[in-house]
C-alpha cells in the first residue's frame, strides 16, 4: 500500500526547497560583492557547491552550476575578476530559473 504525503508535509518540503534556493542566491550575491570589492581570496566556493548539491536540479542544471563555480574559483585565483563575476552571476541566474520551475 502506498501512502501519499500529506498536504502539510508537501508544504514543508516546498518551503525547505525554496529556502535552499534563497540561501544559494544570497551566498552568490555575497560572493559577487566580495569579488567586485577585491575581497575574494577566501571565498568558500566549496560552500557554494554544497548548496548546489542540496538543490533539486536537473542533471544539466547541476553540471552547469558546478562547472561555473569551478571556473569562477579558477578565474578568481588567476586574478580574472570579470570572468569570476560572470561565472557566479550565471550560477545565480540558473538558480533563479530553476527555483521558478520547481
Amino acid at each position: 500500500m502506498s501512502s501519499k504525503p500529506s498536504k502539510e508535509s508537501q508544504t514543508v518540503a516546498a518551503s525547505a526547497v525554496a529556502q535552499a534556493f534563497r540561501t544559494l542566491t544570497q551566498a552568490a550575491k555575497q560572493t559577487l560583492r566580495r569579488i567586485a570589492e577585491g575581497d575574494d581570496q577566501d571565498v568558500d566556493y566549496g560552500l557554494l557547491s554544497d548548496l548546489v548539491e542540496a538543490l533539486p536540479l536537473t542533471t544539466a542544471e547541476h553540471g552547469l552550476m558546478i562547472r561555473r563555480l569551478a571556473n569562477a574559483q579558477m578565474y578568481s585565483a588567476q586574478g580574472e575578476k570579470g570572468a569570476a563575476l560572470y561565472e557566479v552571476t550565471m550560477v545565480a541566474r540558473v538558480a533563479a530559473r530553476a527555483m521558478k520551475s520547481w
